[in-house]
């Protein structure tokens, strides 16, 4: 429950600064990553032990690690617009408080 929190403490007070567009990017994010840890969680609990073919699970499972490695390194080489909106966003939760 604290991570929720924090989620939506960060996505309110992103709406609130007035960034309408990286509140939804984070929250379709958000949602991905629930339906990632969702499927997890089910094919854990209610699928075979092993699986047929062990070369297509893991060509599939790189390709999530890739996509989210290639973002963060996006994110982190233009880093002053991202700074910037988060600085903003934190300011408006710590004005709040």
């Amino acid at each position: 429950f604290g991570l929720f929190w924090s989620e939506a403490g960060i996505i309110t007070a992103t709406v609130r600064a007035g960034y309408l567009l990286p509140a939804i990017l984070v929250v379709l994010l958000l949602l991905i990553a629930s339906i990632g840890l969702v499927r997890a969680g089910l094919a854990l609990t209610l699928s075979d032990p092993l699986p047929t073919k062990l070369t297509t699970l893991r060509t599939r499972s790189l390709h999530p690690v890739v996509i989210a490695t290639s973002i963060a390194a996006v994110v982190g080489l233009i880093g002053t617009p991202t700074t910037h909106i988060i600085v903003q966003a934190a300011s408006s939760i710590l004005q709040k408080v």
